[in-house]
């Protein structure tokens, strides 16, 4: 209802300015009863009534042709808020993809450092395993030769028991 009555003023303003602006000097100076214009000198006063007349339909013309421009004007109007609206929702649409996307970069950015700081854990406990690994092969490898001997003397002990060459 506001939008129509606020077209409705602006039509107003609008086809007055056109009749002012369309309307003839002299038109106007005989309207306000000032009759100095040159147009209508020597013409007899039903000549002066008739040329009035056919300015008046001239001015009507233009202005049905303005009504009709003012409802182009209203559906230009119209598809402009419609595009607007439309804009307004494609803003919105794409202010909330970067929110999201900023959403999911810090996300990603706390992931990372999550990452970061289990790859240097992991580091660790892998050097702390190989530390233990070659502990552990040391130990094995000495016990592997305390074994050897072992089975060595095992062997000698047993050949020498049964006078085997």
């Amino acid at each position: 209802m506001k939008q129509k009555s606020f077209l409705t003023k602006i039509l107003a303003v609008l086809l007055a300015a056109a009749f002012f602006a369309a309307c003839p000097a002299h038109i106007v100076a005989l309207a306000t009863g000032n009759s100095q214009s040159d147009e209508y000198a020597g013409m007899t006063a039903e000549e002066k009534q008739a040329a009035i007349e056919q300015k008046i339909k001239e001015l009507d013309s233009k202005l049905s042709s303005l009504g009709k421009e003012s409802k182009e004007t209203e559906e230009y109007i119209n598809a402009l808020d419609e595009k607007i609206s439309y804009l307004k929702k494609q803003l919105e649409y794409s202010e909330n993809k970067i929110d999201s996307s900023k959403k999911k970069i810090n996300d990603l950015q706390q992931q990372y450092k999550d990452n970061e700081a289990q790859i240097a854990e992991l580091t660790t406990d892998v050097a702390n395993l190989e530390v233990k690994n070659a502990q552990l092969e040391q130990t094995f490898s000495q016990s592997l030769t305390l074994y050897y001997q072992r089975i060595r003397a095992i062997y000698v002990s047993n050949c020498n028991a049964f006078n085997l060459p």
